[in-house]
C-alpha cells in the first residue's frame, strides 16, 4: 500500500525544456549572440545531460558544474562567449519560468487528496521552491526534498535516505515543509518503508535507478515513449501523468 509519493520537479512537474529554449532564445538575442534555432536545443541537451550525469556519479560539484556548463555548450555550439556571465543570466531567467506540463497541477491535487505527496529534486534549493510557488503546486507539497538543502543528489542513498529519515520523523529539518504540512494532521510514518513509497519522474538514471535501487515502488513518465534499457525494470510507465491516476 502506498503511503507517500516522491515526484521529480523537472520535466515532470514543471516544462524545464520550453522553460530552457525560451532562456536560450531571449539570452542570445540580449547578449547579441547569434539567434537561437532549434537545432541547437539537442546540443544543450547532450552537453548539460552528460554534465548532470557527472554530478549523480559524484564526479562534479555543483559549483563545477555551473562554472563550467555554458563554456561546454558554447564550445560545441562554436560560439566565443562568457560561460559564467551567461550562466547567471540563464539562471535568473529559469528562477521565474513555470511552464507546466500538461496534466501536472491536477495530478498533484489529486495525489496530496490521498498520500503525503513530497517534491524530489535535483537543483537551487531556493529556485525549485519559489517555481513551485509561482506554479501554484507549493500548496500540494506536505516536504520538499531538494538536493541543495538536502546536501546530496538523486540517486544517491544519501539523498534518499535523508528523505525517508523526514517522513519517519527520526530526523527534522524546517526547510523540507511545504505547502501542505499541517503538524495538527502529520500521519504516523514512523514505521514506513521504501516499497510503501512511489518515485515518480522522467529521469532513468535519477529517478528510476535512485528509487529502485532503494527499494521504491517506481512510475516513469516517459511522454516520448522511450524503450527502457535492457535489463532496467520499472513498476509502472506512462506517456501522460493523467494515467498515473489509475493506480495512484
Amino acid at each position: 500500500m502506498i503511503k507517500a509519493v516522491w515526484i521529480d520537479v523537472d520535466n515532470t512537474l514543471l516544462d524545464f525544456d520550453a522553460c530552457v529554449k525560451a532562456a536560450l532564445r531571449d539570452g542570445f538575442a540580449h547578449f547579441g549572440l547569434p539567434p537561437y534555432r532549434d537545432e541547437m536545443f539537442p546540443v544543450f541537451n547532450r552537453v548539460n545531460n552528460e554534465m548532470w550525469h557527472r554530478l549523480e556519479l559524484g564526479e562534479l560539484t555543483r559549483e563545477e558544474l555551473l562554472a563550467i556548463r555554458f563554456d561546454r555548450i558554447f564550445e560545441a555550439l562554436g560560439f566565443c562567449f562568457d560561460g559564467v556571465t551567461f550562466e547567471e543570466y540563464f539562471r535568473n531567467y529559469l528562477f521565474d519560468s513555470t511552464i507546466h506540463v500538461d496534466g501536472a497541477l491536477s495530478l498533484l491535487r489529486h495525489l496530496a487528496d490521498k498520500y503525503v505527496v513530497c517534491a524530489a529534486s535535483n537543483g537551487p534549493y531556493e529556485q525549485q521552491i519559489h517555481r513551485l510557488q509561482k506554479a501554484e503546486m507549493y500548496p500540494c507539497m506536505t516536504y520538499c526534498f531538494i538536493s541543495e538543502q538536502v546536501g546530496a543528489e538523486k540517486p544517491s542513498q544519501e539523498y534518499f535516505d535523508y528523505g525517508m529519515s523526514i517522513l519517519r520523523g527520526e530526523v527534522w529539518a524546517d526547510a523540507v515543509t511545504g505547502g501542505a504540512f499541517h503538524p495538527e494532521e502529520k500521519k504516523d510514518l514512523s514505521q514506513l518503508t521504501p516499497d510503501e513509497v512511489m518515485m515518480i519522474g522522467d529521469s532513468l538514471t535519477a529517478d528510476m535507478a535512485g528509487g529502485t535501487r532503494y527499494g521504491m515502488k517506481t512510475c516513469w513518465y516517459n511522454p516520448q515513449g522511450k524503450g527502457l534499457p535492457e535489463g532496467m525494470a520499472v513498476d509502472h510507465v506512462v506517456r501522460t501523468l493523467e494515467e498515473i491516476k489509475k493506480f495512484l
